[in-house]
């Protein structure tokens, strides 16, 4: 088997997935230290993490920032890419975030993480260590739905025995000011990636319900699901259960005790009733 990613996002030929292609996360701080491979960033990642993507755990290990995007959608690349790498099970995750320009003059922390990191990267084959305290990409994933599929990794060389699980996000999920692109295109060229045909799935709900709620916890909502991994119906919460069985009981001996008392009164009435016999002389 060839090569075949990344390939071409399209929403019209995207298969719906939901349970089988969950991602979950809580991504730790991490130290920043931005590499200038000539075509892309790297900047390795070493915050203590919990990730898992179709219920099997993965680590980060690096984050990659290519220009322009390495996957098309619907046919046109983005202006940049970030693909968080993970390794694990087979081959490993890509959590890939296209990146495009605005204008607008408010930034998400995500876009302003972003920035710092292109403002103070070094030229090429250089690297330098950047003061980020807050440097997480929980503040770089997107709120959003997502697409999926299955792939060979994109960059390096490509060993078709090796597959990797892509999560990638929509165009226009990721925003940041232009002068940061156009200064990303200062420190690094075109990644002249190639791109494939192939299949995907999109995951509706995607990340805007996030599975992690704690430190190492993971909440689980399991609901009854179709062949295709889909929840059928979800009942609602009612709240709380109250155990009912003592108050029948209670119940059970009050009305028992109110029939045993008309009992007897019945009886004294009925014997009232009988004519009485005369005594004999």
């Amino acid at each position: 088997m060839a090569c075949n990613a990344p390939i071409n996002i399209q929403r019209r030929l995207a298969d719906k997935c939901s349970l089988k292609c969950l991602l979950w996360y809580k991504y730790g701080n991490s130290s920043c230290t931005v590499q200038n491979s000539s075509d892309q960033l790297i900047i390795p990642y070493d915050g203590a993490s919990d990730v898992m993507f179709n219920s099997l755990k993965y680590n980060p290990v690096e984050v990659r920032i290519f220009k322009p995007s390495i996957h098309k959608f619907e046919g046109s690349y983005t202006d940049a890419e970030i693909v968080i790498v993970h390794t694990g099970p087979n081959g490993g995750l890509l959590v890939c975030i296209p990146v495009n320009a605005t204008t607008s003059v408010a930034a998400s922390t995500g876009a302003s993480l972003f920035e710092d990191i292109v403002a103070n990267a070094p030229e090429q084959e250089v690297s330098t260590t950047l003061n980020l305290t807050d440097f997480n990409v929980n503040h770089m994933i997107p709120k959003s739905s997502y697409y999926s599929y299955t792939g060979t990794v994109p960059y390096g060389d490509c060993n078709p025995d090796v597959m990797y699980n892509y999560v990638v996000f929509p165009v226009n999920s990721f925003q940041v000011h232009q002068n940061t692109l156009d200064a990303l295109g200062n420190l690094i060229h075109d990644s002249y990636i190639q791109v494939n045909d192939g299949d995907c799935y999109f995951n509706e709900m995607g990340t805007k319900n996030n599975g992690f709620a704690g430190e190492g916890q993971i909440y689980i909502d399991c609901q009854p699901v179709g062949e295709e991994g889909e929840i059928i119906y979800k009942e609602q919460s009612a709240g709380t259960k109250v155990n009912l069985d003592w108050i029948y009981a209670f119940l059970y001996v009050i009305i028992g005790a109110v029939i045993m008392y008309l009992g007897v009164k019945l009886l004294r009435f009925m014997f009232q009733l009988l004519p009485t016999i005369p005594e004999k002389d």
